[in-house]
């Protein structure tokens, strides 16, 4: 009825209008469908909701009220029935839940019985798949967190960009130069000498630190050194040579200080067995650590880098 009136420009009612704004429920063209994901508020609790799927279509199936029950005085329930059914787990979500997003927040105090959330569909499925763990929500926690989930989008293709660059532009030796920046920006306050040649005794990069309260009479002197071979390298690392080399580097370089560490500075994904066992063997002989710094660490320090400078 309320169709044919639409179609041939008839005025509606005021209660016709309500009506009218409310014919989705009918599951039309446009309408709420059987597989529809709908948000209802968990009463009688306030500020909170809970996310069900249409399971039935609409029916109308006033029931009978009287007495204190009949608070509209109708002598019946509006008897508007859409069957729905509870998702893998019933679980109320606070207005305020931190995964929430404002918009979909701000939509929360519509007066309408009825109205489409499709705009934040994308908010909905997020929900949906949350763990189920409470998520206090604070002002600043959130802008924290949207931070964060903000790095995490550049991050990956950031990477990319420079790993694809540093194949680009430097080739076998030529990796030292920007290994010796980023040990710079590491190591604040430090030495970081380039030792690289025919005389570097096994280190390309060295690092020293002296220790700023230690004199000569002191036993406690927190001085050290580190040692670094580079490698360009792709795939896995496999040449044996290298450890020979930094076990030089421990020897040679450890007379004056406390060498804590040697490390391999290389874009590798990762190390053949051989070279793991051998690079193990060597440090428990050493009684120094020496570390394996593969491609993905590399770039994760490199992203820091370049989004430090970018920050000056």
């Amino acid at each position: 009825m309320l169709a044919k009136k639409r179609k041939t420009g008839e005025d509606f009612s005021a209660r016709e209008r309500i009506a009218w704004r409310n014919r989705a429920m009918l599951g039309a063209r446009g309408g709420i469908q059987i597989g529809d994901v709908v948000l209802l508020p968990n009463l009688p609790s306030r500020g909170e909701f809970i996310l069900v799927e249409v399971a039935g279509p609409y029916r109308f199936e006033p029931l009978k009220l009287s007495g204190d029950t009949d608070v509209n005085r109708l002598r019946q329930d509006y008897g508007h029935i859409l069957e729905v059914k509870k998702l893998d787990e019933l679980r109320p979500i606070p207005f305020r839940d931190d995964l929430v997003h404002a918009e979909l927040r701000s939509s929360l105090t519509c007066r309408s019985r009825m109205w489409s959330l499709a705009d934040y569909g994308p908010n909905i499925e997020e929900l949906l798949v949350a763990p189920t763990t409470a998520r206090a929500w604070d002002l600043k926690g959130s802008f924290s967190k949207l931070l964060d989930r903000a790095l995490q989008d550049v991050y990956e293709p950031l990477e990319a960009k420079i790993d694809t660059l540093l194949q680009q532009s430097f080739s076998a030796a030529e990796f030292e130069v920007p290994c010796l920046l980023l040990l710079r920006s590491l190591f604040p306050g430090a030495e970081v000498a380039h030792t690289s040649g025919p005389s570097e005794h096994g280190a390309d990069l060295v690092v020293t630190w002296e220790d700023p309260l230690a004199d000569s009479s002191s036993s406690d002197d927190l001085s050290f050194r580190a040692v670094f071979q580079v490698k360009n390298w792709r795939g896995q690392a496999h040449d044996l040579h290298a450890i020979d080399q930094l076990v030089e580097a421990i020897r040679h370089y450890g007379g004056d200080y406390l060498v804590g560490g040697a490390y391999l500075l290389t874009l590798c994904d990762g190390e053949v067995p051989e070279f793991r066992a051998k690079r193990e063997a060597k440090s428990r002989e050493m009684r120094t650590p020496i570390h394996f710094i593969g491609r993905k660490r590399m770039l994760n320090l490199m992203r820091e880098y370049a989004l430090a400078k970018v920050g000056k």
